[in-house]
């Protein structure tokens, strides 16, 4: 009897021990499985997708050329949406660049026009309806050192003369820029530039017409992200300072309003008006009336 329980437990205990086994079989081939296919979806991301790039920088209007194109590898993640691959170069050869693409940049299909050697009409294909596309010089930082692209957003000021001075007006807020300088022209030895092309409303065009009148556009560049409107304040010298230094900033005002509170009375008369002749002749009666009243006394 003893042993027959023996015997029992024995298989019972061998029964566990399969099942247990069986489990931990089960359980490592599930996270095997899984960790297979989380790489898998990992190493799909990084999977390197060839795409077209220019070989050397392209100026809008340029015709994309064999010669002028090359193959770079990139992972499957950073792949720009709409990018250009070689199979499909044979869709856009002889057509021409919308906007300057800088060298090794991956070409998107936005980025090219279409066929033949006017820009102006491939161009304004860019140009969304009810939008207007105007092309105005600037000055600021980010003009200067080249970093502007298409595609950026400004904020736009006009820096001005008024009646203390220089003063900066804020003129447009979240501009977008459709171009940067010229194939053909406003562009140094540098390739920096000296104007945008800017997608504004055709009121706002207006606006940016008549400001370039009033004196310099001045641009500030923008995070993507940012879409908190611009202030509207003006800005002149003496804000800049809090009116420390205002003698300094507007000397000649200062001038004037010490010219306009000091005055200097000589006799009955004021000095620079050649005196007032009724107030002298009314002085001299009250004098003759006081010696006559003094004389009857």
């Amino acid at each position: 009897m003893v042993q027959k329980k023996v015997f029992i437990g024995l298989v019972v205990l061998a029964i566990a021990l399969a099942l247990g086994v069986f489990a931990a079989f089960l359980s490592g081939q599930y996270i095997r499985e899984q960790e297979e296919q989380f790489r898998s979806e990992i190493l799909a991301d990084f999977d390197l997708v060839p795409v077209l790039v220019p070989g050397n920088s392209l100026e809008a209007g340029e015709t994309l050329e064999a010669r002028n194109m090359m193959v770079r590898e990139l992972p499957k993640r950073f792949m720009p949406e709409n990018a250009i691959t070689p199979d499909m170069f044979h869709e856009f050869e002889g057509k021409l660049t919308r906007v300057p693409v800088e060298r090794g940049t991956p070409m998107v299909t936005s980025f090219v026009g279409e066929d033949g050697a006017n820009t102006g009409a491939s161009f304004s294909r860019v140009i969304p309806e009810d939008m207007r596309a105007i092309t105005v010089p600037v000055s600021g930082p980010s003009a200067v050192a080249g970093l502007l692209v298409p595609g950026d957003r400004l904020d736009l000021l006009v820096q001005t003369r008024g009646q203390d001075g220089s003063v900066l007006l804020p003129l447009l807020g979240n501009v977008e820029i459709l171009a940067t300088g010229s194939a053909m022209r406003s562009q140094t030895a540098d390739g920096r530039y000296r104007d945008v092309t800017l997608k504004v409303t055709p009121e706002q065009a207006r606006q940016l017409t008549e400001a370039q009148e009033l004196g310099r556009l001045v641009v500030n560049l923008r995070n993507p992200g940012d879409r908190e409107p611009m202030s509207m304040e003006a800005t002149t010298a003496s804000d800049i300072f809090d009116g420390r230094y205002d003698d300094i900033l507007n000397p000649q005002e200062q001038e004037e309003e010490g010219t306009r509170t000091v005055e200097i009375i000589q006799g009955v008369s004021r000095s620079g008006q050649g005196g007032d002749n009724e107030l002298v002749d009314a002085m001299r009666t009250l004098r003759a009336r006081a010696q006559d009243m003094e004389m009857n006394r």
